[in-house]
C-alpha cells in the first residue's frame, strides 16, 4: 500500500478531474467524430436556414443547443461541482 501525506487544494481536485475527463483511445476518436459531425451539421443547417429560415432554423438551433450544453457541462458545471464536493 502506498501512503500519501499532504494537503490537496481545490485547484488540485479540479485539475485531477480534468485529467480524468480526458478521452483516450476509441473514446477520443468518437468524441472528435461527434464534434466534427456536429460542426458539419451546424454549417449545413446554417446554409439551409439562410435559404429558407422556416426549414433550416429549428434544426440549427437544436444542434447549437447541443453544442452549448456539452460545453457548459464540461467547462462550467463539472468544475463547479468538484469545488462544491471538495468544500
Amino acid at each position: 500500500m502506498i501512503k500519501f501525506a499532504g494537503q490537496l487544494s481545490v485547484d488540485d481536485c479540479v485539475a485531477a478531474n480534468k485529467l480524468h475527463m480526458q478521452k483516450r483511445g476509441w473514446k477520443r476518436v468518437a468524441w472528435i467524430a461527434f464534434w466534427v459531425v456536429l460542426g458539419v451539421a451546424v454549417l449545413l443547417f446554417a446554409d439551409i436556414s439562410v435559404q429558407d429560415p422556416q426549414t433550416g432554423l429549428p434544426p440549427l438551433l437544436i444542434f447549437l443547443f447541443l453544442a452549448a450544453v456539452q460545453l457548459f457541462v464540461r467547462l462550467i458545471y463539472l468544475p463547479q461541482r468538484v469545488r462544491r464536493v471538495y468544500s
